[in-house]
C-alpha cells in the first residue's frame, strides 16, 4: 500500500525543503488511516510543479544564491532567508533531533 524512501518519486527535489512539505502531509495521512479513514478520502500529496521549487544555496556566511520561483536572488536575500544558523535549528526541531 505504501512505498517509502528512494522507491518513491513524488516529483519534489530531494531537499530538506521538500521534506518539510512532505512530513506534515504524511503524518496527517497516517493518523487518519490509523483512525479508520480510507486512503481514498485523503487529498493526494501535491509536489511543487516540475522545475518550480524554490532552492537556496548558501556558500558560507556571506555568499550564495536562491531560486525563488519567479526570480533568482543574490547573496543578501539568501543570507536573510537562511538566517544566522542556515536554518539548521529549524530543521533539527522538525526532525526531532534537538
Amino acid at each position: 500500500m505504501f512505498a517509502a524512501g528512494d522507491a518513491v518519486d513524488l516529483g519534489d527535489g530531494m531537499t530538506i525543503g521538500a521534506i518539510a512539505r512532505q512530513l506534515p502531509w504524511l503524518r496527517s495521512t497516517l493518523i487518519a488511516l490509523a483512525g479508520g479513514r480510507a486512503i481514498e478520502t485523503r487529498k493526494p500529496y501535491a509536489p511543487w510543479p516540475r522545475g518550480r521549487s524554490p532552492l537556496a544555496v548558501p556558500l558560507g556566511p556571506k555568499r550564495g544564491a536562491s531560486f525563488l520561483i519567479f526570480f533568482t536572488a543574490g547573496p543578501f536575500l539568501t543570507r536573510v532567508l537562511k538566517g544566522r544558523d542556515v536554518l539548521i535549528g529549524k530543521y533539527r526541531r522538525l526532525l526531532r533531533q534537538s
